[in-house]
């Protein structure tokens, strides 16, 4: 599906917010706790925004599908919305721990 900006940023703040929460809130002390007694790499990345962002803008690409450009090739596009929407939900990511003053 093509998306326009404001859709893009919809998706970019939905995915910028979730990853905080999942990375700094109280919500999910339990859960990242558990996380890293079992697993540096996870625990690492349980409590890094800009990394979970990845993941959670992977499940919007892999949910929603949208593209940011139509070239007619599609992995690419896949590959550049998945980035560009990345980069996006980090500058929300950071815009709320700043906000907050909270570590990235």
């Amino acid at each position: 599906m093509e998306v326009n900006l404001v859709q893009a940023l919809v998706l970019a703040v939905a995915a910028g917010t979730t990853s905080v929460t999942i990375t700094n809130s109280a919500l999910f002390d339990r859960v990242r706790q558990f996380i890293e007694e079992r697993s540096a790499f996870l625990g690492d990345l349980f409590h890094c925004a800009f990394c979970m962002s990845f993941w959670i803008v992977l499940l919007v690409e892999l949910t929603y599908q949208p593209l940011l450009l139509s070239t007619g090739q599609f992995w690419p596009d896949v590959v550049v919305s998945w980035l560009a929407l990345t980069g996006l939900a980090s500058l929300v990511a950071a815009l709320i721990l700043r906000a907050y003053d909270l570590e990235l």
